[in-house]
């Protein structure tokens, strides 16, 4: 094990580390990894991972995105074309709590329905930006 030069104090960083195959264990204060350069090309690419939201900042994020919009006029599109898809977005929105993966897996499935399915407001950095306000949102 060699030392690291750091590693940031960030939700999943070690699980991430771990499960690329890495190890990482501190020593006297001290970061060591057993491949360092993997470890801190893991350190600098990391994406934490976002919060959980629960159902009212869910209904907050589809307003604010619009996609409120674009999943309505899904459901109504689907129910004569495509039960599969509408049994997976409406087994969604029945959840207590809402992951942002399983979430934008979704999302891709009304993209299509979408007012401007190209809008920068349902790619992936601003979907993310948008989960992470619905996240902080006081209600």
């Amino acid at each position: 094990m060699l030392p690291l030069r750091s590693l940031p104090d960030q939700d999943g960083l070690i699980e991430a580390i771990f499960a690329a195959g890495h190890m990482v264990a501190s020593f006297g204060g001290v970061w060591h990894a057993d491949d360092p350069e993997a470890v801190e090309a893991i350190i600098r690419d990391f994406v934490p991972p976002l919060p959980e939201i629960d159902r009212p900042r869910m209904a907050w994020f589809l307003a604010f995105t619009g996609l409120d919009e674009a999943r309505d006029r899904a459901i109504g599109a689907l129910r004569a074309t495509d039960r599969q898809a509408l049994a997976m977005i409406e087994a969604h929105q029945m959840q207590e709590r809402f992951g942002f993966e399983q979430t934008a897996r979704i999302v891709e499935q009304l993209r299509p329905f979408a007012a401007d399915p190209g809008a920068e407001a349902l790619t992936g950095a601003r979907l993310r930006e948008a989960w992470q306000e619905a996240a902080r949102v006081t209600l």
